[in-house]
């Protein structure tokens, strides 16, 4: 019988998804893998277009990129870490993640090793 013990520590610290795959719920693993890729992608992409979209505003206000200030830069992080999509996409990547780790932990049924 496969660990549910692995398959729980594989989708907690590796990536979301191989628990399943490795418990042979591959269509389910498969499915959790690309729906978790999706989501970072989206996060990441997101993260730099609106980051980018703020850095130009305060680009436009200042005399060069070297008078920028460390504050102004803090501030747009923060914006940029509360924005909307963000904090959506990052929520569903969470929600991902954590039903892919509960579902590997749970006792499925036995499956035999090779």
């Amino acid at each position: 019988m496969r660990s549910s013990k692995i398959a729980l520590l594989l989708s907690a610290f590796v990536f979301p998804g191989l628990g399943q795959v490795y418990k042979h719920e591959v269509k389910k693993g498969v499915f959790l893998i690309l729906a978790s890729s999706l989501l970072l992608g989206a996060v990441v992409l997101g993260f730099f277009i609106i980051s980018s979209y703020h850095y130009a505003e305060i680009l436009a206000q200042t005399a060069s990129p070297e008078a920028v200030a460390e504050t102004q830069l803090r501030q747009m992080l923060v914006r940029v870490m509360t924005h909307p999509f963000i904090l959506f996409t990052f929520g569903l990547l969470l929600a991902t993640w954590l039903y892919s780790i509960f579902d590997a932990g749970r006792q499925g049924r036995p499956s035999q090793e090779d």
